[in-house]
């Protein structure tokens, strides 16, 4: 795909607000995700949201008898509808959510799609989680997000690691770690910058203690 065609696809997502405990706003974006990834052959679950949070919805894909791989990324914000602009200038785009982190939600169903049209085999099952209540501590998602990664050899979070300059206690969410019982167990976001109290790490993530 063209970094352009995959622009216009992220931007659906977007342009929909999903500030975490808008159960409608993340309901409309995952009825988006699940039409896109329908035609892709995978089994998907969409689990009801509880506690006042939005639905999750999960999507495996099969394959060979090699080890499975997670994916996991979150769709709700802290943005305030409204309240963050979208535009672009020049090759940066801006809106609610672009980096952290529905753009790596959406280039993981994309890598999934291009997967899927190429008939490539993949050596193990995967599966895609999209979850709604991240940056609150993922408080109806923990424990699925945990189960699925004891499944698997590996588990992905494709968010962005480095340039964002927030710490995880600013939005009251977890640090965010990468972890496969094959390889050492990489983080995927980096302590903060600086060593201020405020600043200090808050746990592991589900799939670090899978």
């Amino acid at each position: 795909m063209e970094s352009e065609d995959i622009l216009r696809g992220l931007m659906a997502w977007v342009g929909i607000d999903t500030p975490t405990g808008d159960v409608a706003g993340i309901g409309r974006l995952l009825d988006l995700i699940q039409s896109q990834l329908t035609p892709l052959g995978c089994a998907i679950e969409r689990i009801p949201g509880r506690d006042g949070m939005g639905d999750h919805l999960v999507a495996r894909f099969t394959g060979g008898a090699g080890p499975g791989v997670l994916v996991t990324s979150h769709i709700d914000t802290v943005c305030a509808p409204g309240s963050v602009a979208i535009r672009r200038e020049g090759d940066r785009q801006y809106g609610p959510g672009i980096a952290d982190m529905k753009g790596g939600g959406y280039l993981a169903l994309c890598a999934m799609r291009e997967i899927v049209e190429s008939g490539t085999p993949l050596a193990g099952p995967v599966t895609l989680i999209y979850n709604s209540d991240e940056e609150i501590g993922s408080p109806t998602s923990y424990a699925l997000i945990q189960a699925e990664a004891r499944r698997m050899g590996a588990a992905l979070i494709p968010e962005p690691a480095r340039g964002m300059r927030r710490s995880p206690s600013a939005r009251g969410g977890r640090n965010t770690r990468s972890n496969s019982r094959a390889a050492k167990a990489m983080r995927a976001l980096p302590l903060p910058m600086d060593a201020r109290p405020s600043s200090r790490w808050r746990g592991p993530s589900a799939c670090w203690s899978a």
